[in-house]
């Protein structure tokens, strides 16, 4: 893991060398910037068994903030929740 200023130089410079030239940007998607992960389990249980359960987990950086994160993993699980 890394700062958020880390976080954001790679990115910057990610960015500087990738649109500056003609590389191909499949490469320059896997240098990660990321500075932490965010984990979500949820299990839904009634009288001992387990009706439904969800687990995720989304990579963090300096411009997109561990809220922001929970806000789409519930997003997702809202949409996925089967009952």
């Amino acid at each position: 893991m890394m700062s958020d200023l880390a976080s954001m130089g790679i990115g910057a410079v990610r960015n500087i060398i990738f649109w500056s030239t003609q590389m191909d940007p499949v490469v320059g998607g896997s240098i990660s910037n990321k500075t932490a992960d965010v984990f979500a389990n949820c299990v839904l249980v009634k009288n001992g068994e387990t009706l439904w359960s969800a687990e995720y987990q989304k990579p963090t950086n300096w411009h997109i903030s561990g809220t922001d994160v929970m806000n789409k993993i519930t997003r997702k699980m809202g949409k996925r929740f089967p009952f």
